[in-house]
C-alpha cells in the first residue's frame, strides 16, 4: 500500500500543524504570566526581569499600547491560533487516515483475488475476513500513532523550552519526574503487548467460529450441535474478554500514574519555589505549562504503547498487502484464439499443499475436439484434481498441460478461462439474484441469453415458479434453493459462457435421473459440435455414451480407450461397470 505524492506531501504538514498548535498554546500561557504580573501591579518587575521571555512579552504588550486589555487580546489571539491549528490538523489527519484505510482494504482485497488459489484455500475464512474487515483499519491507526508520537515529542520540546526559559530551576525539578513516569509506562507496555497478541488471536478464533457456524448452520442443527457450538463460542469469547479486561486494567493505570506524578511535582515546585526565590507569577506560569504538557506526555505514552500492541497485526497486514510468502498464478503471455485440436496431460504430477501423497502421478491423456472424454474411478482417484488443474487453480509439481501444443501456463490466463467452463456438484452461488448469478459467466449477456441458458440447463421451469422469478434473491450460497436447483443454476452459468470446453463434474447428481439424462444428453450434443466435453458422473452407464474413457486409480491412469472396447476385455472399467450392474 502506497500513498500518492500529494498525501506524502501532507505528512510534514501534519507534524507542523501539531507543533504549531503547541507553540501557540505555550505563547498564550507565557502571556498569562505577564498578565499576572500586571494584575498584581508588578508590570515593571516583568519588564526588568532577568527572564528574557518575560521581557520580550512585556515589550510586545507595550508596543500594542500596554495594559491588561492588550495582554488579554494577545492571549485570545494565541488561543484562537491554537484552535485553528488543531482544527486544520484534525482535518488533514482525517483525510490521510481514511485514505490509508481505504487503500489498505483495497490492496488486501486485491491480494485475495489475485494470489494463488491454493494460498487462499489453505487459509481460514475467519482469518481472511477478520484481516479485511477489522485489522485493515489498524494501518491507519498506526499512521496516527506515529504522527502523534512526532507531534507529542515536538509539543513536549516546545513546552520544555518555554519552561526552561521561564524557570530553569523548575525544569530541573520536573525532568526526573517525567523520566520516572515514562519508565513506568515502558514496564507496563511489555505486559500489555503480550496481552494484545492474545486478544488478537482470540478475535481471529471468534471470527473463524462465527464463519464456521454460519456456513454450517444446517448441519449443526441437524445434528443438534447448537449447545456444543454455543459452549465453544462462549469459551473463546470469555478468553477474549479476560485478556481485554487485563489489558484495559493495565492501561487504566496510566491515568492515575500521570495524575499522581503531577501532584507530586506540584508539591515539589511549591516547596522549592519559595526557597529558590521564584516569583508566584512564574510558579503559576510554570505550573500551567506543566499542566498543558501532561496531556502531550500521556498521548506520547499511549501512542508508543499502542504501536507495541498492534505490532503483530501490522506484521500480518504488511505480509497481506505486500504479498510476502504468497504465490501468484502465471499470467501467461500468449493469446489463445480458441480450442482447435486437443488438450493433453503429459506426465502430470501434483500434490496438494500439506498432503503426504500425490493426488496425481505421471498422468497422461488427451481431451480431443469433437469428443466426449469421461473420467472414471473411485472417490479420491484424482478426477476433480484434473478439473482444478484445467481451471488453473493450482500449479503442477511436474509435467505439463498443453492446449493445442502450447503449455497452459504460457497462455494468457483470461484467454484460456474464457474458453473453458465448469458445472460441478458443489456450486458456489453469490448472495444475489438468480439472473445475476447466471450472468457471472458473461456480465454483458442479455436477458434473453440468460433465459435461454436457463432453459438449456433445465432450470427455467423452477425459476419462473419462484415468487420473483429471475429477480429472486437466493441468499448466501443459494441457501433458499434445493441442491438440484443450485446445480442447474451452475450449469446455466457454464452454458451462458459459451465455452469451447465444457466440464461436467457430477454437475447434475442431485437432479432426478430422467431429468438428468435429458439435460445431459442435450448439453453434450450441443457442445460436442462446438468443442469438447469432459464428463465426470456417478451414473456409470452414462460413460458408455462417451467417446473415450480415462480410468484413474490412486492418481494414476490405469486404462484409457473407447468405452465399448474397454468393456469387452477384463480390466478396471469392466470391473467398475460389473460392480454397478
Amino acid at each position: 500500500m502506497r500513498l500518492n505524492a500529494r498525501e506524502v506531501g501532507l505528512l510534514p504538514l501534519v507534524l507542523l500543524l501539531g507543533v504549531a498548535a503547541s507553540l501557540a498554546e505555550s505563547l498564550g500561557i507565557s502571556f498569562v504570566v505577564v498578565f499576572l504580573y500586571v494584575a498584581i501591579g508588578d508590570g515593571a518587575g516583568a519588564s526588568g526581569s532577568a527572564n528574557p521571555l518575560l521581557r520580550e512579552a512585556m515589550a510586545l504588550t507595550h508596543g500594542l499600547g500596554g495594559g491588561a486589555a492588550a495582554i488579554i487580546g494577545l492571549i485570545l489571539v494565541f488561543m484562537l491560533a491554537r484552535i485553528l491549528f488543531t482544527l486544520a490538523y484534525n482535518l488533514v489527519t482525517s483525510r490521510i487516515r481514511n485514505r490509508i484505510s481505504q487503500k489498505t482494504r483495497e490492496e488486501i482485497y486485491r491480494q485475495y483475488l489475485t494470489v494463488s488459489y491454493q494460498d487462499i484455500a489453505r487459509s481460514r475464512r475467519g482469518d481472511l475476513i477478520n484481516t479485511l474487515a477489522t485489522e485493515s483499519f489498524v494501518a491507519a491507526e498506526a499512521y496516527f500513532c506515529a504522527a502523534q508520537i512526532g507531534i507529542s515529542l515536538g509539543a513536549a520540546l516546545v513546552f520544555c523550552a518555554f519552561l526552561c526559559v521561564l524557570s530553569w530551576q523548575i525544569a530541573v525539578i520536573a525532568l526526573p519526574t517525567a523520566l520516572l513516569v515514562l519508565l513506568a509506562v515502558r514496564l507496563i507496555s511489555f505486559r500489555t503487548r503480550r496481552l494484545d497478541e492474545t486478544i488478537s488471536q482470540s478475535y481471529r478464533n471468534l471470527s473463524g467460529q462465527m464463519v464456521s457456524a454460519i456456513h454450517g448452520m444446517k448441519t449443526l442443527r441437524v445434528f443438534a450441535l447448537e449447545k456444543r457450538y454455543e459452549a465453544s463460542f462462549k469459551e473463546a469469547s470469555g478468553e477474549a474478554r479476560r485478556s481485554a479486561v487485563a489489558a484495559e486494567q493495565l492501561r487504566a493505570m496510566l491515568y492515575p500514574l500521570g495524575e499522581i506524578s503531577y501532584l507530586v511535582l506540584l508539591g515539589a515546585i511549591a516547596l522549592a519555589g519559595g526557597r529558590l526565590g521564584i516569583t508566584t507569577s512564574v510558579i503559576i506560569g510554570s505550573v500551567a505549562l506543566l499542566y498543558r504538557l501532561q496531556p502531550h506526555l500521556r498521548e506520547l505514552e499511549q501512542s508508543l504503547m499502542r504501536l507495541l500492541e498492534i505490532r503483530s497485526v501490522l506484521t500480518r497486514l504488511s505480509d497481506a498487502v505486500g504479498g510476502i510468502g504468497r504465490r501468484y498464478p502465471e499470467p501467461g503471455r500468449l493469446s489463445y484464439a480458441g480450442f482447435q485440436e486437443d488438450v493433453s496431460f503429459e506426465g502430470v504430477t501434483f500434490r496438494y499443499p500439506g498432503a503426504e501423497e500425490d493426488a496425481l502421478r505421471e498422468v497422461g491423456f488427451s481431451i480431443r475436439r469433437g469428443e466426449v472424454t469421461a473420467l472414471a474411478g473411485p472417490s479420491g482417484a484424482g478426477k476433480t484434481t484434473i478439473v482444478n488443474l484445467l481451471m488453473r487453480l493450482y500449479d503442477l509439481q511436474a509435467g505439463v498441460i498443453r492446449a493445442d501444443g502450447t503449455p497452459l501456463t504460457e497462455i494468457k490466463r483470461e484467454d484460456w478461462l474464457c474458453r473453458i467452463a465448469v458445472a460441478g456438484q458443489d456450486v458456489e452461488l453469490m448472495d444475489d439474484t438468480v439472473v445475476e448469478n447466471i450472468r457471472l459467466a458473461r456480465p454483458d449477456a442479455s436477458f434473453e441469453d440468460v433465459r435461454r441458458a436457463a432453459a438449456d440447463a433445465g432450470a427455467l421451469e423452477f425459476i419462473e415458479a419462484l415468487p420473483d422469478g429471475f429477480d429472486q434473491w437466493i441468499g448466501e450460497g443459494g441457501s433458499s434453493l434445493s441442491g438440484g436447483q443450485r446445480q442447474r443454476l451452475g450449469l446455466a452459468r457454464a452454458l451462458l459462457a459459451e465455452p469451447d470446453i465444457l466440464v461436467l463434474d457430477e454437475a447434475l447428481n442431485a437432479v432426478d435421473g430422467a431429468l438428468e439424462d435429458r439435460i445431459r444428453e442435450a448439453v453434450i450434443a450441443r457442445f460436442r459440435e462446438r468443442g469438447a466435453v469432459l464428463l465426470i458422473t456417478h451414473r456409470l452407464d452414462s460413460l458408455l455414451d462417451a467417446d473415450r474413457v480415462v480410468c484413474l486409480d490412486h492418481g494414476r491412469v490405469v486404462e484409457d480407450g473407447a468405452p465399448r472396447a474397454l468393456l469387452a476385455r477384463p480390466g478396471p472399467f469392466s470391473r467398475m461397470l460389473g460392480r454397478s450392474a
